[in-house]
């Protein structure tokens, strides 16, 4: 793609994987810069107010089946991305957002629990974060090819992993979110 040439003259030898740890970096200082700028209830209201919609209750197949299908549209765009002329620049798109997501989140949890949110950060979104970063790792593999393949089985199978994240996120995280009250 044009923007990537431009970039790769700009910086020299940047490979793909620098690319995708540029955007990672870049996201989390944009998603902790976010968190800080807009701070208290906005931040708060939007992260963890959504994502604690679901932290009230029993947990069920109607919000499994919910999560699930986010997860599995955006394992869905990732694959997508990673089929067309500016995969490598699409997924720098999506690592940013990952970082900034990542970073907005710790920093929520930071700001409302002390240090305590450091490790609440990591017991409630290590279990499903360790499985999407496997979901990502493969689909930025396949992105940075520069033969491009369909991999529809593999993608399939990519859908069932992305599904037991959902599981662990719906049913396990929640459980480790109440460890730190």
């Amino acid at each position: 793609c044009m923007g990537m040439r431009w970039l790769r003259l700009r910086l020299g030898t940047l490979t793909y994987e620098d690319w995708l740890l540029f955007c990672f970096t870049a996201g989390i200082f944009c998603g902790t810069a976010a968190a800080l700028t807009f701070g208290g209830p906005t931040v708060q209201g939007c992260i963890l107010g959504a994502a604690g919609s679901f932290g009230s209750g029993n947990r069920g197949v109607k919000e499994y089946v919910t999560v699930f299908r986010q997860r599995a549209l955006e394992t869905c765009g990732g694959w997508l991305a990673g089929v067309t002329v500016c995969s490598q620049m699409l997924f720098g798109f999506l690592t940013f957002y990952a970082g900034m997501s990542l970073a907005v989140v710790l920093s929520v949890l930071t700001i409302r629990k002390g240090l305590l949110g450091i490790a609440a950060f990591l017991c409630t979104v290590l279990p499903h974060g360790l499985v999407y970063l496997l979901v990502w790792y493969v689909l930025s593999g396949w992105s940075g090819q520069i033969q491009k393949k369909l991999h529809i089985l593999p993608g399939l199978l990519l859908l069932i992993i992305t599904g037991a994240g959902a599981f662990l996120e719906v049913f396990v995280s929640p459980f480790l979110w109440g460890l730190f009250p």
